[in-house]
């Protein structure tokens, strides 16, 4: 079974980063945003096959 996608969110540089690097060893797909708004949009892309998020 396929693990969901998580999107992580955070205005600071590294934060997301060490998140991202643990999700990834578990078998998640990962995607960053740097703000709330760049996270809404990419939220509202998420169409691609590669990335399932939804908003």
């Amino acid at each position: 079974m396929m693990k969901p996608a998580i999107l992580i969110a955070d205005d600071e540089r590294e934060i997301p980063n060490l998140i991202e690097s643990h999700l990834q060893k578990e078998g998640y797909l990962t995607k960053k945003a740097s703000d709330g708004l760049e996270q809404l949009i990419k939220s509202a892309q998420s169409n691609n096959a590669d990335y399932p998020f939804k908003c």
